[in-house]
């Protein structure tokens, strides 16, 4: 699922608000088509990704691909079987944003 900022389309739907459009019968049908699906697509409650990474890693000597650490959002021990933190849901994708 991709999410998308309807009232941001809104805005850019009047760039397509032009005469040529205006005048065909077919174009105008799917010009206002296209604004009554963008005004009633269904609103998802979602939350911005929070990125994490693995602190303090240390390699698993088992697995030498796999490795031990804390998840740098939460604080909980993390592997790296994982792409998300088992405790706080942070993806575990070793993106810095949310670094200490």
């Amino acid at each position: 699922m991709r999410l998308i900022d309807a009232d941001e389309l809104l805005q850019t739907e009047k760039l397509l608000d032009t005469d040529i459009i205006r005048n065909s019968k077919e174009a105008n049908w799917l010009y206002e088509q296209m604004l009554y699906d963008i005004a009633n697509a269904p609103t998802i409650d979602a939350q911005p990704v929070v990125h994490a990474y693995f602190k303090d890693e240390k390699i698993r000597p088992e697995v030498p691909t796999h490795y031990t650490g804390y998840c740098s959002n939460c604080g909980k021990f993390q592997i790296s079987e994982v792409n998300y933190c088992c405790q706080c849901g942070a993806k575990m994708d070793g993106k810095e944003e949310n670094h200490d």
